[in-house]
This record gives C-alpha cells, sequence and structure tokens, in this order.
C-alpha cells in the first residue's frame, strides 16, 4: 500500500525514503518493494530505527494483554504485585478492562478513553508481531542511520549484518 502511495505521488524518478523507530523498518521494506519493481531507490534513512534479534517469546504467543501487563510491570516496579493481582483475576477478558483496572487502581492516568487506548494497544503488538516476523533482505541501497547516543546498543543498531560496507 505504502509503494502505491509513492508512486501516486510521484510516478517517476528516484525515490529517497525514511522512517522513524518501527517506520524504519517499514522504510526498508517499501524499498524492497519498489526496487523489485524497478524503481531507482537511491536511499533509506533510519532515525532510531534498530533492527532487533528474535524476540524471547515467539511474535505468534505475543497477545495484547501480554504486552500491556509486561509494560505496566516495567512502568511500575515496585507494584508488581498489583499487576500480578490482575493477570489473575483479569485473564481474557481483555486490554480494555484492564486498562479500566489499571486505573482504578491509579497505575494508569485517565488521559485517553479506554475504548482508544485498547485499540492502540491492539494495533502496536500487531505491529511488533509483524516485525517480529520480517526477515529483510539485503539492498543494493545507500543506507543512513541517525541516532541519539544509547549506550545500550551498538552504532549499527542490528544493520551490519545487512550492510557490507561501513556504516
Amino acid at each position: 500500500r505504502m509503494s502505491m502511495m509513492i508512486k501516486a505521488a510521484q510516478p517517476d524518478g528516484p525515490v529517497h525514503l525514511a522512517g522513524y523507530s518501527g517506520g524504519g523498518i517499514l522504510a526498508y521494506a517499501v524499498a524492497a518493494q519498489l526496487l523489485g519493481e524497478g524503481r531507482l531507490v537511491i536511499s533509506v534513512n533510519l532515525l532510531d530505527t534498530g533492527l532487533g534479534e528474535a524476540n524471547d517469546v515467539a511474535p505468534e504467543e505475543i497477545d495484547v494483554e501480554y504486552a500491556y501487563l509486561a509494560t505496566l510491570e516495567e512502568a511500575h516496579p515496585d507494584k508488581r504485585t498489583q499487576v500480578a493481582d490482575m493477570r489473575a483475576a483479569l485473564q481474557g477478558e481483555g486490554v480494555q478492562a484492564l486498562i479500566a483496572e489499571a486505573r482504578k487502581r491509579g497505575l494508569e492516568s485517565a488521559a485517553m478513553d479506554p475504548e482508544i487506548e485498547a485499540l492502540e494497544w491492539i494495533r502496536r503488538v500487531a505491529f511488533e508481531n509483524a516485525l517480529g516476523n520480517y526477515t529483510p533482505p539485503r539492498l543494493q541501497v545507500r543506507l543512513r542511520q541517525f541516532h541519539v547516543d544509547d549506550p545500550g546498543h551498538t552504532p549499527d543498531k542490528g544493520w551490519k549484518r545487512l550492510v557490507p560496507a561501513p556504516l
């Protein structure tokens, strides 16, 4: 769909693509599709985009409730017991029920409508699952990376295995 939008906006000529975070991986995938269709892609510019390793949990096993509760535990390490109680009491009830309970317990603010927030969680996990299943091909395209200093990651953020030349 993204390649169709690019072709509609710019039917001919070279293309430069860019993406931030997970959008950088999307830009890379779109570059592969455009190159496969014979388009000239000059560069893919990645902004704080890491190419992670395989997830500890298989992507098909990651569900919305799991992701939401894991994020709650990370945000509130001192309230793990409350999160565990929520997990036991509301397992299988859906992320919207978890969001409502987290708000009652003061673990989350009421800034967003719970139904909309639940939809956001569903979209986020679907995107993470798609990323976990994506194996990027090697492309003959200039790959540029822009990122903040992050002592926990290598400068190439996992892309070196696809790019033979130094970044």
